[in-house]
C-alpha cells in the first residue's frame, strides 16, 4: 500500500482522538472504535487492540482521506510539502474530505496563499460544534496550522504508487476497476487506486493471491476471470459461477497453452498479464 501520510501525522491524530478498545457512542450517538473510527471501517467489530487500531487508522487516513485530497491537488497542479499535506489530512479526518475541499482554507492554499495569519485564521474557522467554540477543536486547528508551516514529516512513499499503465480504452478501464474493487473487498488488498489504471500495488495484490486461486476457490475475482474466458471462447455462457472448478482450471491451462505460457493453471503474473492486457 502506498503511504501518503507520515508516521508523524498518524501519531498526531492518535493524540487528539484518544483510544478505545471497545465500541462506544460519541457525543452525537455515532458508534466509535479505536482512534475515532466510525462507519464502514468498524462494521462488525466490537473491540480492537491498540496495534490493530493504529494499523486501521493509518490505512484509513491513506485511503479515505489522503488519496482523494491528493487526487484533487494533482488535478489542479498543486504541490504541497509533506507537512502541508498532513495538516489537510488531519483536518479531513476531523471534518470530512468534503469539508476540506469546499473550504476557504483549501481555496486559499490552492491559490498559493502562504501568509501565516491568513492560513491560521482559515484553519481556526473550523473550531465550532453546534455553533459553539470548543477549546479542543480550537487547539487542534492551531496545531494543524503550526504543522502546515512546519517541517520534518516524512511519508514512507513505497514503489506501490508507481503507475505501470495509464489505461486509455474505456472497456478495459471498467474491467480493471472491477478487478481492483474485488481485490479490496474480498482480499483486503488495501489498494489506494481503484481507477482502472494498472499500478504497482495492483500487480502486487495479484501476486499475493496466486496461491489462493486453486481448485475449489470461490470469489468474484474468479467470476471476473470466468467472464473473460467466456468472452474469449474458453468457457460457455453461464459458466461464470465464481468457483474455480475443473472446467475453469482447464480453460486457464488452454489459455496458457495458446499464449505459450506454462500450462499449469497457476495464476502467475505472466498469465495475469493476458487477462489485464486483453
Amino acid at each position: 500500500m502506498c503511504k501518503l501520510v507520515s508516521k508523524q501525522l498518524v501519531d498526531f491524530v492518535k493524540g487528539f482522538e484518544g483510544f478505545s478498545s471497545t465500541v462506544y457512542r460519541d457525543e452525537v450517538g455515532v458508534p466509535t472504535l479505536g482512534y475515532g473510527m466510525t462507519g464502514e471501517e468498524i462494521t462488525g467489530l466490537t473491540s480492537v487492540t491498540e496495534e490493530q487500531a493504529t494499523n486501521m487508522l493509518e490505512d484509513w487516513l491513506n485511503r479515505k482521506y489522503a488519496a482523494p485530497i491528493k487526487n484533487d491537488l494533482d488535478s489542479r497542479g498543486v504541490s504541497l510539502s509533506q507537512n502541508q499535506f498532513d495538516a489537510l489530512v488531519s483536518m479531513a479526518y476531523n471534518i470530512g474530505v468534503g469539508g476540506v475541499l469546499s473550504s476557504t482554507l483549501y481555496r486559499n492554499i490552492c491559490n498559493g496563499i502562504r501568509d501565516a495569519d491568513t492560513i491560521t485564521f482559515d484553519f481556526e474557522m473550523w473550531d465550532k460544534a453546534g455553533g459553539q467554540v470548543l477549546p479542543g477543536l480550537l487547539r487542534r486547528r492551531k496545531e494543524e496550522a503550526a504543522m502546515f508551516f512546519g517541517s520534518g514529516n516524512v511519508a514512507d512513499n513505497s514503489a506501490a504508487d508507481t503507475l505501470i499503465e495509464n489505461v486509455k480504452d474505456p472497456t478495459r478501464i471498467q474491467q480493471i476497476k472491477a478487478l481492483e474493487y474485488d481485490l479490496n473487498s474480498e482480499y483486503n488488498a488495501k489498494l489506494i487506486y481503484v481507477d482502472g489504471n494498472i499500478w504497482q500495488e495492483t500487480l502486487d495484490a495479484l501476486r499475493g493471491i496466486q496461491n489462493i486461486l486453486v481448485k475449489g476457490h470461490k470469489s468474484y475475482v474468479v467470476k471476473w476471470m470466468q467472464q473473460k474466458l467466456i468472452k474469449w471462447g474458453y468457457l460457455k455462457n453461464g459458466q461464470d459461477d465464481g468457483i474455480l472448478g475443473e472446467m475453469t482450471f482447464q480453460a486457464i491451462t488452454n489459455l496458457q497453452k495458446n499464449w505459450g505460457k506454462p500450462t499449469d493453471g497457476i495464476m502467475r503474473m505472466e498469465t495475469w498479464n493476458i487477462f489485464l492486457n486483453n
